[in-house]
């Protein structure tokens, strides 16, 4: 089995507290492998800056905030000994972010994602971040909205946790999950999602897990799960899958947009729940 090789992240920033816990995690793993951060923000500035720039030639204020941002975070990598470049691009971010995925060689891509609840305990994500998650041609490690704080320059991690879609699975998630577990030298589990209900089963449990940690932390928390309905729902007895030390390793497979729409995918749903990072590969991945 040959090693696992990450010399180049891409760390896409949109500066919201989700992109600054991302960030963690990036220069984590560039630490571990001794790799480079390429650190992207995309920006789709307004008509009026446009018109500055044509009329003077110059950056605008638009423009020239969102460079000072990403300098800032860019020194605060550099005091913790990790390579980075920064580079601010105009365009729609899934866009310009899947892009920047091949314009250059990239071995992994970290994103932080922020969702929006609606209802009693649905977390919808952006559809920038399911667009990226499906196309991204590398591996994608996303920080969801449910992880919490706290990884360190070491990345001391307790696991890796493979969800394969079959058992017996051969896709490239496989190979990376063996490789990560190798190079942290932390136990690998896999776990095998042969149908709807355990793969919903498994998305249930990162969501209850979530909840545990929140109200423990904060007795005054109010629960998400009001309703009689949601109650009816809960597992309290489940195995806990992965705690927030672990890695999440899974597959995703690009769909139609209308399938997408009917039925999102569980690696879309798995990282609004997860209570540790989620790193997605394409079945197309030849890594």
């Amino acid at each position: 089995m040959t090693s696992l090789t990450i010399r180049k992240i891409l760390f896409a920033t949109d500066f919201l507290e989700s992109s600054r816990l991302a960030l963690d995690y990036a220069v984590a793993m560039a630490h571990h492998f001794g790799g480079e951060i390429l650190m992207l923000h995309a920006t789709e500035l307004p008509a009026a800056a446009h018109e500055a720039e044509a009329v003077s030639g110059l950056p605008s204020v638009s423009r020239k905030l969102a460079e000072a941002a990403l300098n800032n975070l860019a020194q605060k990598v550099k005091r913790a000994g990790v390579q980075v470049r920064t580079r601010v691009a105009e365009g729609v971010p899934s866009k310009v972010i899947l892009e920047a995925t091949t314009s250059e060689p990239v071995d992994l891509l970290v994103l932080g994602v922020h969702g929006i609840h609606r209802g009693v305990s649905h977390l919808l994500l952006g559809s920038n971040t399911e667009k990226i998650v499906l196309a991204a041609p590398c591996p994608t490690l996303t920080v969801g909205a449910h992880v919490r704080a706290g990884v360190d320059l070491d990345m001391n991690l307790t696991g890796v946790l493979h969800l394969a879609p079959r058992e017996y699975d051969s896709s490239p998630a496989a190979t990376y999950a063996e490789r990560l577990a190798a190079c942290f030298q932390v136990p690998l589990r896999t776990e095998y999602l042969v149908d709807a209900v355990e793969r919903d089963r498994v998305i249930q449990e990162q969501s209850e897990h979530w909840r545990f940690d929140k109200e423990r932390a904060s007795p005054d928390f109010p629960s998400r799960g009001s309703s009689e309905e949601e109650q009816s729902n809960l597992h309290p007895d489940t195995a806990k899958k992965a705690d927030s030390t672990s890695l999440i390793v899974t597959t995703v497979n690009a769909a139609s947009f209308y399938q997408r729409h009917l039925h999102p995918s569980f690696a879309y749903e798995l990282i609004a729940n997860a209570i540790c990072p989620v790193i997605s590969i394409n079945t197309t991945y030849q890594g």
